[in-house]
């Protein structure tokens, strides 16, 4: 189970990772693979590969009149230790970027934008538990359309001796 905050409407049947930028909302993010511990897309992660993991989260960010937003092509589960490489690509009209932030709001990684059909990356590895803000800072898309999304981090999972 992934804590995911939400500035948008919410998770639809085709979309059900989407965050976006109308309103403020909190949900709760269930994998559909709930018997799986991770399963991204193009990369399989076993959840007792050990305290750290490292893969690849797949976004896209979009626009379309007022609504700006990133959606989460795969299953979120992000723990204190795991490096994560994001790869928005942009379907888009218009540019834009993504910047990872800390709830100081440090930047822990960012990628210039990009133009329609281009794909941005960004590298970061999550020390600590917490929220973590996903931005887009080009022109007014994080102050007039709140195209942001908040992850949660959560507790790495350890294997108890039996």
């Amino acid at each position: 189970t992934l804590h995911i905050e939400l500035f948008g409407r919410a998770a639809t049947a085709e979309s059900p990772y989407h965050f976006g930028c109308i309103g403020w909302c909190t949900t709760e993010v269930r994998s559909r693979l709930l018997l799986l511990p991770l399963l991204l897309a193009g990369f399989g992660c076993a959840g007792d590969s050990g305290p750290t993991r490292a893969y690849t989260l797949h976004l896209r960010a979009e626009d379309n009149a007022d609504i700006y937003k990133f959606v989460a092509e795969d299953p979120i589960d992000i723990r204190a230790g795991d490096t994560v490489t994001f790869e928005m690509r942009n379907d888009g009209r218009l540019p834009h970027d993504l910047r990872v932030t800390d709830d100081r709001s440090s930047t822990l990684g960012f990628a210039a934008a990009v133009p329609t059909g281009q794909t941005a990356v960004v590298q970061v590895t999550f020390e600590e538990p917490g929220a973590y803000r996903l931005v887009c800072d080009v022109d007014d898309h994080l102050t007039k359309h709140q195209m942001h999304a908040t992850v949660e981090v959560t507790e790495t999972v350890t294997r108890s001796s039996q």
